[in-house]
């Protein structure tokens, strides 16, 4: 979807009880995307993992695509029961 700016936004879930490392899924941008809520985050009382491994919090696109789109975003990890948010720069 896109956001009132135009800027295109992204939210993943995970309702599984398993984390999941290098998660991709194709994007129709090649801008970068900032993470803006993981509700992971040590403030939430959450492992704070994805913040470890991507302390910038910030995700470039991929050249290569995925699920039929030219671009793909690669979240290092992805904890269990956990949902964040994304949106483009």
């Amino acid at each position: 979807q896109n956001y009132r700016d135009g800027k295109k936004t992204y939210a993943l879930f995970n309702f599984g009880h398993n984390g999941i490392d290098n998660y991709s899924f194709g994007v129709d941008s090649t801008k970068n995307f900032a993470i803006i809520v993981d509700s992971d985050r040590g403030e939430f009382n959450g492992s704070n993992e994805l913040a470890k491994r991507l302390p910038q919090g910030v995700l470039p696109t991929q050249r290569w695509g995925t699920h039929g789109k030219q671009q793909t975003l690669q979240i290092p990890y992805l904890a269990p029961m956990s949902t964040i948010w994304l949106i483009e720069q």
